[in-house]
């Protein structure tokens, strides 16, 4: 089966094809969508910002592979109408993290996923969450190269590696699709599969604030009081657009709280150090 598959990929070559302005994304993307079938990843940074910052969508369908600078083209409602479709299936590979950036940059609301980690997951009762890499490695006689990993994915203009590099993540997603899909249904796992993806969708669109204060919950206890503050931090953090820990370390969250319980003003003076920020905490919470 792995022969049969790289030989499939050796000789069926796919036509990569790079977007960068709107004309050129409204030739490629007709009105009336064909494809029922498609591959979806994305590249965005995440440093310096609330939300991520979108830089490509990629999209692979049975014979191409459409590369979109998201970062050079403001109207992209035709691609959210592809991905918003229920009736177009949209293959991810780990697909909380991408759903959450389209969701978080562009509104869009995925339907109707197949993410392979999932399957892989639940075909070979495996608790590791496999990589992309090495699911290609399993199904075919492939070493992706990891050569872009930390590639600046804000800088233009993009160079041939990197856009080769981001339609690879895309180019074997539609065939493991297949694999996976008839062991999936040899195995009666569809509807537990199915479940599996639409809970992952559910975390996926769930609020920053909302997500991160479960998470938080999950691995400490934490007071009310506490809570509030954490919360009060998202709020600055999305209003300012900049990472929550800009504002104070989540290890302070307990000496917050003592500054306010014990009336401690002068500590968080160096918990939170922005002048301003730390005048509406005081003023928030004393």
């Amino acid at each position: 089966m792995k022969l049969l598959n790289s030989a499939k990929d050796f000789f069926i070559k796919k036509k990569l094809i790079y977007i960068d302005s709107l004309y050129s994304l409204q030739k490629e993307f007709s009105d009336k969508i064909t494809e029922k079938i498609i591959a979806v990843d994305t590249e965005f940074t995440w440093r310096d910002t609330y939300f991520p910052r979108l830089n490509l969508i990629q999209i692979g369908t049975k014979n191409r592979i459409i590369v979109i600078d998201s970062q050079k083209i403001e109207d992209l409602s035709i691609l959210k109408k592809i991905l918003n479709s229920s009736e177009i299936t949209k293959i991810f590979h780990s697909s909380r993290g991408d759903i959450s950036v389209l969701f978080n940059c562009l509104n869009i609301k995925i339907n109707n996923i197949f993410d392979t980690q999932l399957a892989y997951s639940l075909i070979h009762h495996d608790t590791q969450q496999i990589s992309y890499k090495d699911l290609v490695s399993k199904y075919f006689y492939k070493n992706l190269s990891k050569s872009q990993t930390n590639s600046d994915w804000e800088k233009r203009p993009l160079s041939k590696e990197q856009i080769l590099y981001a339609s690879e993540d895309v180019r074997y997603l539609n065939d493991i699709f297949k694999i996976q899909t008839k062991i999936l249904r040899n195995k009666c796992l569809q509807d537990k599969f199915e479940q599996a993806c639409e809970a992952e969708k559910v975390l996926a669109e769930t609020n920053f604030s909302i997500s991160r204060l479960k998470r938080l919950k999950k691995n400490k206890k934490i007071s009310p009081l506490e809570e509030q503050i954490f919360l009060w931090r998202e709020e600055k953090a999305l209003e300012l657009d900049i990472p929550p820990n800009k504002i104070f370390k989540e290890k302070d969250l307990k000496r917050l709280k003592t500054v306010i319980t014990e009336n401690k003003v002068k500590e968080s003076l160096w918990i939170i150090k922005d002048e301003n920020l730390r005048k509406q905490f005081l003023e928030k919470f004393i």
